[in-house]
Protein backbone atom coordinates (compact mmCIF):
# COMPACT_ATOMS: atom_id res chain seq x y z
CA UNK A 1 0.00 0.00 0.00
CA UNK A 2 1.21 3.71 -0.73
CA UNK A 3 0.58 6.25 1.73
CA UNK A 4 0.03 9.67 -0.49
CA UNK A 5 -0.64 12.94 1.36
CA UNK A 6 -1.62 15.94 -0.65
CA UNK A 7 -1.73 19.39 1.14
CA UNK A 8 -3.15 22.40 0.03
CA UNK A 9 -3.19 26.44 1.34
CA UNK A 10 -6.20 24.44 4.34
CA UNK A 11 -2.96 22.83 6.29
CA UNK A 12 -0.41 25.82 6.20
CA UNK A 13 -3.20 28.02 7.77
CA UNK A 14 -3.03 26.28 10.80
CA UNK A 15 0.67 27.72 11.22
CA UNK A 16 0.47 31.77 10.39
CA UNK A 17 0.14 30.49 6.29
CA UNK A 18 -2.77 32.28 4.02
CA UNK A 19 -5.89 31.10 2.73
CA UNK A 20 -7.34 33.01 -0.46
CA UNK A 21 -9.02 35.90 1.25
CA UNK A 22 -5.34 36.89 2.95
CA UNK A 23 -3.98 36.37 -0.34
CA UNK A 24 -6.69 38.28 -2.23
CA UNK A 25 -6.27 40.81 1.01
CA UNK A 26 -2.60 41.13 0.56
CA UNK A 27 -2.81 41.43 -3.15
CA UNK A 28 -5.21 44.38 -2.71
CA UNK A 29 -3.80 46.62 -0.46
CA UNK A 30 0.05 46.35 -1.74
CA UNK A 31 1.32 49.47 -2.34
CA UNK A 32 2.41 48.55 -6.13
CA UNK A 33 -1.16 49.03 -6.68
CA UNK A 34 -1.54 52.22 -4.98
CA UNK A 35 -2.86 54.84 -7.27
CA UNK A 36 -4.04 52.67 -10.20
CA UNK A 37 -7.84 52.88 -10.05
CA UNK A 38 -9.16 50.50 -12.94
CA UNK A 39 -6.33 48.07 -11.52
CA UNK A 40 -7.90 48.00 -8.20
CA UNK A 41 -11.50 47.83 -9.49
CA UNK A 42 -10.81 45.02 -11.54
CA UNK A 43 -9.32 42.90 -8.30
CA UNK A 44 -12.09 44.48 -6.21
CA UNK A 45 -14.72 42.88 -8.58
CA UNK A 46 -12.93 38.98 -8.66
CA UNK A 47 -15.66 36.38 -7.59
CA UNK A 48 -14.37 34.41 -5.18
CA UNK A 49 -11.17 36.58 -4.49
CA UNK A 50 -9.92 34.95 -7.46
CA UNK A 51 -6.62 36.68 -7.33
CA UNK A 52 -4.80 34.00 -9.23
CA UNK A 53 -6.96 35.32 -12.59
CA UNK A 54 -6.41 38.86 -11.94
CA UNK A 55 -2.15 37.65 -12.02
CA UNK A 56 -2.84 35.58 -14.79
CA UNK A 57 -4.28 38.11 -16.87
CA UNK A 58 -2.09 40.23 -15.49
CA UNK A 59 0.81 38.35 -17.29
CA UNK A 60 -0.66 37.31 -20.59
CA UNK A 61 -3.39 40.17 -21.30
CA UNK A 62 -2.43 43.79 -23.39
CA UNK A 63 -4.60 46.33 -21.37
CA UNK A 64 -2.19 44.70 -18.37
CA UNK A 65 1.21 45.13 -20.03
CA UNK A 66 2.31 49.21 -18.29
CA UNK A 67 1.56 47.09 -14.78
CA UNK A 68 2.59 43.69 -15.28
CA UNK A 69 5.96 44.55 -13.35
CA UNK A 70 4.11 46.18 -10.39
CA UNK A 71 1.66 43.16 -10.56
CA UNK A 72 4.54 40.59 -10.23
CA UNK A 73 6.34 42.60 -7.57
CA UNK A 74 2.99 42.41 -5.15
CA UNK A 75 3.03 39.32 -5.75
CA UNK A 76 6.32 38.39 -4.88
CA UNK A 77 6.00 40.85 -1.49
CA UNK A 78 2.59 38.56 -0.46
CA UNK A 79 4.96 35.29 -0.56
CA UNK A 80 8.02 37.52 1.65
CA UNK A 81 4.83 38.27 4.00
CA UNK A 82 3.77 34.41 3.61
CA UNK A 83 7.17 33.41 4.76
CA UNK A 84 7.47 36.68 7.96
CA UNK A 85 3.59 35.41 8.71
CA UNK A 86 4.99 31.68 9.34
CA UNK A 87 8.52 32.45 10.83
CA UNK A 88 6.27 34.53 13.62
CA UNK A 89 3.75 31.53 13.97
CA UNK A 90 6.60 29.31 15.02
CA UNK A 91 8.40 31.98 17.16
CA UNK A 92 5.95 32.34 18.98
CA UNK A 93 4.50 28.78 18.98
CA UNK A 94 7.14 26.30 18.79
CA UNK A 95 10.85 26.82 18.87
CA UNK A 96 11.55 25.43 22.49
CA UNK A 97 8.32 23.88 22.62
CA UNK A 98 9.03 21.19 20.24
CA UNK A 99 7.81 18.60 22.82
CA UNK A 100 4.55 19.70 22.38
CA UNK A 101 1.31 18.19 21.12
CA UNK A 102 0.67 20.92 18.67
CA UNK A 103 4.09 19.57 17.15
CA UNK A 104 4.19 16.30 18.30
CA UNK A 105 0.54 15.68 16.58
CA UNK A 106 1.65 17.08 13.25
CA UNK A 107 4.85 14.88 13.09
CA UNK A 108 3.21 11.47 14.07
CA UNK A 109 1.25 11.85 11.58
CA UNK A 110 3.16 12.85 8.19
CA UNK A 111 5.59 10.27 9.01
CA UNK A 112 3.27 7.55 7.82
CA UNK A 113 3.44 8.64 4.64
CA UNK A 114 5.54 7.41 1.66
CA UNK A 115 5.35 10.76 -0.49
CA UNK A 116 4.08 13.70 0.32
CA UNK A 117 2.88 16.47 -2.25
CA UNK A 118 2.53 19.82 -1.56
CA UNK A 119 0.51 22.45 -3.63
CA UNK A 120 1.93 25.21 -1.24
CA UNK A 121 4.42 27.42 -1.62
CA UNK A 122 5.47 28.30 1.54
CA UNK A 123 8.88 26.98 3.97
CA UNK A 124 6.50 25.42 6.91
CA UNK A 125 7.67 21.96 6.82
CA UNK A 126 11.53 23.39 5.89
CA UNK A 127 11.26 25.33 8.83
CA UNK A 128 9.58 23.00 10.79
CA UNK A 129 10.76 19.40 10.48
CA UNK A 130 13.81 20.55 8.48
CA UNK A 131 11.84 18.84 5.03
CA UNK A 132 13.98 18.76 1.94
CA UNK A 133 13.05 18.61 -1.83
CA UNK A 134 14.50 15.21 -3.90
CA UNK A 135 16.42 16.29 -6.62
CA UNK A 136 17.74 19.42 -5.64
CA UNK A 137 21.68 19.78 -5.76
CA UNK A 138 23.77 21.98 -4.50
CA UNK A 139 21.03 22.82 -1.34
CA UNK A 140 23.19 22.10 1.87
CA UNK A 141 23.75 26.11 1.81
CA UNK A 142 19.66 26.75 1.50
CA UNK A 143 18.67 24.25 4.57
CA UNK A 144 21.59 25.09 6.71
CA UNK A 145 20.38 29.18 6.45
CA UNK A 146 16.40 28.06 6.88
CA UNK A 147 17.76 25.50 10.06
CA UNK A 148 20.02 28.25 11.84
CA UNK A 149 17.69 31.56 11.18
CA UNK A 150 14.53 30.07 12.15
CA UNK A 151 12.77 33.31 12.76
CA UNK A 152 13.71 35.08 10.06
CA UNK A 153 12.57 35.81 6.71
CA UNK A 154 14.35 34.64 3.05
CA UNK A 155 15.81 36.70 1.48
CA UNK A 156 16.60 36.94 -2.79
CA UNK A 157 20.02 35.82 -2.48
CA UNK A 158 19.61 32.58 0.12
CA UNK A 159 17.40 31.17 -3.01
CA UNK A 160 18.32 27.94 -4.30
CA UNK A 161 18.53 27.45 -8.04
CA UNK A 162 16.62 24.53 -9.68
CA UNK A 163 18.53 21.40 -12.15
CA UNK A 164 18.26 20.78 -15.55
CA UNK A 165 17.11 17.74 -16.86
CA UNK A 166 20.32 15.79 -17.21
CA UNK A 167 21.10 16.37 -13.43
CA UNK A 168 17.44 14.98 -12.71
CA UNK A 169 17.70 11.87 -14.44
CA UNK A 170 20.71 10.86 -13.22
CA UNK A 171 19.07 11.26 -9.10
CA UNK A 172 15.59 9.98 -10.16
CA UNK A 173 16.19 7.11 -7.70
CA UNK A 174 16.82 9.16 -4.87
CA UNK A 175 13.02 9.59 -4.79
CA UNK A 176 12.28 6.26 -4.23
CA UNK A 177 14.36 5.71 -1.05
CA UNK A 178 12.39 5.35 1.93
CA UNK A 179 15.10 6.26 4.32
CA UNK A 180 13.69 9.83 4.14
CA UNK A 181 10.70 11.84 3.82
CA UNK A 182 10.15 12.18 0.34
CA UNK A 183 8.75 16.22 0.04
CA UNK A 184 7.60 17.33 -3.36
CA UNK A 185 6.46 20.24 -4.21
CA UNK A 186 4.08 20.70 -7.11
CA UNK A 187 3.92 24.25 -7.66
CA UNK A 188 7.53 25.03 -6.85
CA UNK A 189 8.67 26.81 -3.49
CA UNK A 190 9.00 30.53 -2.14
CA UNK A 191 12.96 30.84 -2.47
CA UNK A 192 13.31 28.08 -5.79
CA UNK A 193 14.87 30.16 -9.31
CA UNK A 194 14.31 28.22 -12.00
CA UNK A 195 16.64 26.38 -14.62
CA UNK A 196 15.93 29.49 -16.79
CA UNK A 197 16.53 31.90 -13.82
CA UNK A 198 13.28 33.14 -12.66
CA UNK A 199 11.31 32.36 -9.71
CA UNK A 200 9.87 29.03 -9.91
CA UNK A 201 6.47 29.81 -8.20
CA UNK A 202 3.69 28.40 -10.51
CA UNK A 203 0.71 30.87 -9.98
CA UNK A 204 -2.25 31.59 -11.88
CA UNK A 205 -4.89 29.89 -14.10
CA UNK A 206 -2.31 28.08 -16.33
CA UNK A 207 -0.32 26.06 -14.24
CA UNK A 208 0.21 22.60 -16.16
CA UNK A 209 2.04 24.95 -18.81
CA UNK A 210 4.15 26.06 -16.48
CA UNK A 211 4.72 23.31 -14.75
CA UNK A 212 5.77 21.64 -18.02
CA UNK A 213 8.35 23.92 -18.89
CA UNK A 214 10.95 23.48 -15.70
CA UNK A 215 12.37 19.94 -15.42
CA UNK A 216 12.12 19.61 -12.00
CA UNK A 217 8.30 20.28 -11.16
CA UNK A 218 7.97 18.36 -14.30
CA UNK A 219 8.93 15.15 -12.50
CA UNK A 220 7.34 15.66 -9.61
CA UNK A 221 3.80 16.21 -11.64
CA UNK A 222 4.95 12.79 -13.54
CA UNK A 223 5.34 10.65 -10.53
CA UNK A 224 2.13 12.48 -8.64
CA UNK A 225 0.07 11.23 -12.12
CA UNK A 226 1.53 8.20 -11.68
CA UNK A 227 1.87 6.81 -8.01
CA UNK A 228 -2.33 7.49 -8.26
CA UNK A 229 -2.98 5.48 -10.49
CA UNK A 230 -1.75 2.78 -9.06
CA UNK A 231 -3.75 -0.20 -7.68
CA UNK A 232 -2.39 -0.24 -4.00
CA UNK A 233 -2.49 3.96 -3.55
CA UNK A 234 -4.15 5.55 -0.27
CA UNK A 235 -4.39 9.03 -0.39
CA UNK A 236 -5.12 12.17 2.77
CA UNK A 237 -6.15 15.44 1.44
CA UNK A 238 -5.59 18.12 3.78
CA UNK A 239 -6.83 21.81 2.98
CA UNK A 240 -7.31 21.21 -0.76
CA UNK A 241 -9.54 23.44 -2.28
CA UNK A 242 -10.40 21.87 -5.35
CA UNK A 243 -9.35 24.93 -7.16
CA UNK A 244 -6.55 23.46 -9.81
CA UNK A 245 -7.94 21.78 -12.95
CA UNK A 246 -4.66 19.34 -13.56
CA UNK A 247 -4.49 18.25 -10.00
CA UNK A 248 -8.73 17.89 -10.42
CA UNK A 249 -8.00 15.95 -13.42
CA UNK A 250 -5.25 12.98 -11.67
CA UNK A 251 -7.68 12.69 -8.95
CA UNK A 252 -10.83 12.68 -11.43
CA UNK A 253 -8.83 9.79 -13.25
CA UNK A 254 -7.50 8.04 -10.46
CA UNK A 255 -11.39 7.29 -8.70
CA UNK A 256 -12.83 6.28 -11.84
CA UNK A 257 -9.98 4.67 -13.30
CA UNK A 258 -8.57 2.67 -10.25
CA UNK A 259 -10.36 2.87 -7.68
CA UNK A 260 -8.48 5.50 -5.67
CA UNK A 261 -9.76 5.69 -1.99
CA UNK A 262 -9.52 9.47 -0.07
CA UNK A 263 -9.67 10.54 3.12
CA UNK A 264 -10.38 14.81 2.77
CA UNK A 265 -9.80 16.68 5.83
CA UNK A 266 -11.59 19.61 4.21
CA UNK A 267 -12.33 23.16 5.32
CA UNK A 268 -15.59 23.26 3.64
CA UNK A 269 -18.85 21.23 5.01
CA UNK A 270 -19.87 18.15 2.70
CA UNK A 271 -23.22 19.74 1.44
CA UNK A 272 -20.83 22.98 0.40
CA UNK A 273 -18.12 20.86 -1.47
CA UNK A 274 -21.59 19.10 -3.15
CA UNK A 275 -22.76 22.23 -4.29
CA UNK A 276 -19.11 23.28 -5.85
CA UNK A 277 -18.67 20.23 -7.37
CA UNK A 278 -22.01 19.87 -9.41
CA UNK A 279 -21.56 23.95 -9.85
CA UNK A 280 -18.47 23.82 -11.84
CA UNK A 281 -18.13 20.09 -13.02
CA UNK A 282 -17.37 19.58 -16.91
CA UNK A 283 -18.72 16.83 -18.68
CA UNK A 284 -15.67 15.74 -19.27
CA UNK A 285 -14.25 15.98 -16.17
CA UNK A 286 -17.05 16.10 -13.60
CA UNK A 287 -15.82 16.63 -9.79
CA UNK A 288 -18.33 15.08 -8.77
CA UNK A 289 -17.05 12.01 -9.57
CA UNK A 290 -14.62 12.62 -6.41
CA UNK A 291 -17.80 12.50 -3.88
CA UNK A 292 -17.51 8.33 -5.20
CA UNK A 293 -13.88 8.28 -4.10
CA UNK A 294 -14.32 9.86 -0.41
CA UNK A 295 -13.51 7.16 1.34
CA UNK A 296 -13.63 9.13 4.86
CA UNK A 297 -14.13 13.00 5.22
CA UNK A 298 -13.79 15.19 7.74
CA UNK A 299 -15.15 18.59 8.18
CA UNK A 300 -12.19 20.24 10.07
CA UNK A 301 -9.23 22.18 9.95
CA UNK A 302 -6.39 20.46 10.15
CA UNK A 303 -5.12 20.98 13.94
CA UNK A 304 -8.57 19.79 14.88
CA UNK A 305 -7.97 16.81 13.10
CA UNK A 306 -5.11 16.23 14.34
CA UNK A 307 -7.16 16.20 18.08
CA UNK A 308 -9.95 14.96 17.41
CA UNK A 309 -9.51 12.41 14.34
CA UNK A 310 -5.83 11.23 14.42
CA UNK A 311 -6.02 7.60 15.16
CA UNK A 312 -8.99 7.46 12.73
CA UNK A 313 -7.18 8.21 9.99
CA UNK A 314 -3.72 5.98 11.15
CA UNK A 315 -6.45 3.08 11.26
CA UNK A 316 -7.63 4.17 7.99
CA UNK A 317 -4.05 3.83 6.27
CA UNK A 318 -3.34 1.09 7.70
CA UNK A 319 -6.43 -1.04 6.61
CA UNK A 320 -5.78 -3.03 3.13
Amino acid sequence: MTKILLTGAGFSADFGGFLKPEMWTNFYNNKNLDGIKWLKKDLFGRENYDYEGFYQDALVKPEFRDYKAKVISAMREIYQMLDQSISYWLSRNYYGNEKDDLIQWPMSFLIQFDLIFTLNQDLLLERLFGYKSPLLQDNTAYYEWLNENKGKTLKTHQSLSLPTSASIENAKQSIDSRSHTNYLKLHGSHGWFSSRGNECMVVGLNKKSEIDKEPLLKTYFDLFTNVLKSKNAKLVLVGYGFGDQHINTILINSVKDSGLKICNIDLFSPRKRHEQFFKSSSSQYPLSTLIEGFDRYYPSNFRMAMMKYRDNVHRWLDEN
